[in-house]
């Protein structure tokens, strides 16, 4: 935990879900008194000799960066936590005392399992929840408080922690209770046992700290409110060698190759399942999808599941509508892919983009973006080339009465890139938005593709 510009800041480094040497997890979080706010949540892979460069902005939009890099690997399994961690740098967070030395974490002599609950298991919920640990004298748990959050796992993570005993923490004869942090990690792969581990440090006095309930809010950094409801049209042709032993599309057409899929005409949002909420699910669900020769949906079925998720795609896809599919002047059943987000958003950045329309008419539904009439190519920073990054960087973007940009937010972010499309995007000239007889300024989003040759 941090302060900077009179902002308090907590930035937590961990071994990703996947049990991988270089693979890890980022989050950030700005506090405000009781209010906690996500800012950054991702995975990454940090190889030997390499950096990883992450940005974020806060509640007022001011952009930070954060550099991560390995200093030095272990081998060595075993960690205080009495459990296996794969991927912790070593050593481990080092504390001294008042005189200079060195406290080490207390020895853990009982280790209690925590016990999967099985409506977590059932959504599909895993990960790893960071607890923060107190002893007593006698080096029982006297005291848990949770620093990273997944609801559907916390209890059974606490129940667990609770049972543990160490050694005492004993300093110039004198036990002493201690703080420490430990890791728990609940991986559904095969049904295993979770995997418990600790990131151990160590504090005498008892010095409480940390998150008590974690952070809701789920992941911030893709499109602003998830692209809910999917992407028209999705991927074409499908994901083969899915479901191939059920016949669906009948004598439909699918649309592959020189044919499109039919154009959405009415999208209905999914609703949220609240177990997914509350486990902090999210992702995107791909499913194919049947339009009879009106353009209703009339069946769907799942290519890439999210469990607890499927259900709401399949309820809400079957809602929409699409022009007719029309071959040779005869209107055609067709058979298409469409993807569907689910991203947690507890509204930080709807308020966010709320005030930055505001003034504005928005584009969304049938209103249509004005035409680009002066388009300025990015300049691709050096450091972004050399470090082979490349991706999309969406904005979004406010013209004034004369087309011309004044202002933009980054909506999905690749941090060595945005200010790139920021700079070209500005440059950006569209025709002027007529509403009523009357030119007035309009927000959009825009993309902008940076892609190595």
């Amino acid at each position: 935990m941090f302060r900077l510009n009179g902002q308090e800041y907590l930035v937590m480094v961990t071994p990703g879900v996947a049990a991988e040497r270089y693979r890890f997890r980022i989050e950030v979080y700005e506090q405000s008194g009781e209010k906690k706010s996500s800012l950054l949540d991702t995975e990454f892979s940090l190889p030997d000799k390499n950096s990883a460069v992450f940005g974020f902005e806060n509640t007022a939009l001011k952009p930070y960066f954060i550099s991560l890099r390995v200093e030095h690997w272990s081998d060595d399994p075993s960690v205080a936590g009495g459990g296996v961690v794969r991927g912790v740098p070593s050593p481990p967070i080092q504390r001294f005392d008042e005189a200079g030395q060195r406290i080490k974490p207390p020895k853990l002599v009982r280790e209690v399992q925590p016990v999967y609950p099985k409506e977590a298991a059932k959504a599909g919920v895993q990960g790893i929840v960071i607890l923060e640990a107190t002893t007593d004298t006698y080096g029982r748990v006297a005291n848990v408080k949770v620093l990273r959050s997944i609801p559907l796992l916390d209890q059974a993570a606490v129940d667990a922690l609770k049972q543990w005993v160490y050694e005492p923490m004993v300093i110039d004869g004198k036990p002493h209770p201690v703080v420490f942090t430990v890791t728990m990690r609940f991986n559904l792969d095969d049904m295993k046992k979770p995997v418990v581990g600790g990131v151990v440090g160590g504090v005498v006095g008892g010095v409480q700290g940390g998150i008590e309930s974690g952070v809701e809010g789920g992941v911030q950094g893709e499109v602003l409110g998830g692209v809910q409801g999917g992407i028209e049209g999705g991927v074409v042709g499908g994901v083969r060698g899915v479901q191939a032993d059920k016949p669906f599309e009948g004598n439909a057409v699918r649309a592959v190759g020189k044919v499109q899929p039919p154009k959405l005409v009415k999208m209905v949002n999914p609703v949220y399942p609240e177990i997914a909420r509350q486990g902090r699910v999210e992702g995107v669900v791909i499913l194919e999808a049947m339009a009879d020769e009106q353009g209703n949906v009339v069946d769907a079925r799942i290519l890439r599941s999210i469990k607890v998720l499927d259900q709401a795609a399949i309820d809400a896809v079957k809602q929409w509508k699409y022009e007719p599919m029309i071959i040779d002047g005869k209107a055609h059943k067709v058979v298409f892919t469409v993807t569907v987000r689910f991203v947690l958003d507890e509204g930080i950045k709807k308020d966010v983009i709320k005030k930055f329309a505001a003034g504005a008419v928005r584009v969304e539904g049938e209103i249509k973006p004005p035409k680009l009439v002066r388009e300025v190519q990015p300049v691709y920073p050096e450091i972004a080339r050399q470090a082979g990054v490349q991706g999309t960087v969406i904005l979004a973007v406010k013209t004034d009465e004369s087309g011309k940009v004044v202002d933009t937010v980054v909506l999905r972010s690749i941090p060595l890139l945005d200010q790139a499309a920021i700079d070209a995007v500005r440059q950006w000239v569209y025709e002027p938005f007529v509403r009523d007889g009357k030119a007035v300024p309009v927000v959009f989003n825009v993309t902008v593709r940076f892609q190595l040759e």
